[in-house]
């Protein structure tokens, strides 16, 4: 067993995660779209396409390719921002 935040442990096989919330854009304050721009459920959907089609439309990847659609906005986000 490898120790956790909560009870001490986690069981074999899983491992900490980050979550990153997503923001529709209900939810995003009346700032101007040019002095922040969060990224959506829309835009980590789209990106995620484009990775299951650059691997040649080949299913069983879309967590995957969700989780890497998220990290590459989120990268791509901190370096426009830095």
């Amino acid at each position: 067993m490898i120790q956790g935040p909560n009870n001490g442990s986690l069981l074999e096989g899983q491992r900490k995660t980050k979550s990153i919330k997503l923001v529709t854009p209900e939810d995003q304050p009346s700032v101007a779209a040019e002095d922040r721009r969060s990224i959506t459920k829309d835009d980590v959907a789209q990106r995620a396409y484009e990775l299951f089609l650059a691997r040649g439309r080949v299913d069983g990847h879309d967590v995957e390719d969700w989780l890497e659609a998220e990290r590459q906005l989120v990268a791509e986000s901190m370096a426009l921002q830095g």
